[in-house]
């Protein structure tokens, strides 16, 4: 027999009932358990872009030297995903300190949409 709480209601329950009631707890929290995960990842995944475009409009803005290795990198890295915005970049200067508006057009993108599927993710996980 066991006397416990739940939700504020007092209960006692034999042992074949614990049991039940356990299997059926646990079969209930996985998809919670992966929801979860998949809320965690996706705000790493979305913040690991959005550190690589913050450092690269940085970069940009103190005229970073490109022949640099690692500037390098991170410039080949978040090149593909600033693309297609980079019309807006069409009067900009090619060289020295320039405010790149497709990095930070696509900084905001991310973060809206990164933002948006975690409160999404976390309403599912509620119901």
């Amino acid at each position: 027999m066991l006397l416990g709480r739940w939700h504020g209601m007092l209960f006692v329950l034999t042992n074949e009932e614990t049991i039940a009631i356990a299997i059926q707890f646990q079969a209930e929290a996985m998809p919670n358990k992966t929801l979860n995960l998949l809320r965690i990842g996706i705000a790493m995944f979305g913040g690991a872009l959005g550190g690589l475009l913050t450092a690269r409009l940085v970069l940009k803005v103190l005229a970073a030297r490109p022949d640099n290795p690692a500037v390098m990198w991170l410039y080949t890295v978040t090149g593909p995903l600033i693309t297609p915005l980079t019309v807006l970049d069409r009067a900009q200067p090619r060289f020295g300190a320039v405010l790149e508006l497709s990095t930070l057009v696509t900084l905001i993108i991310l973060l809206s949409l990164t933002a948006l599927v975690w409160v999404w993710l976390g309403r599912k996980q509620s119901l």
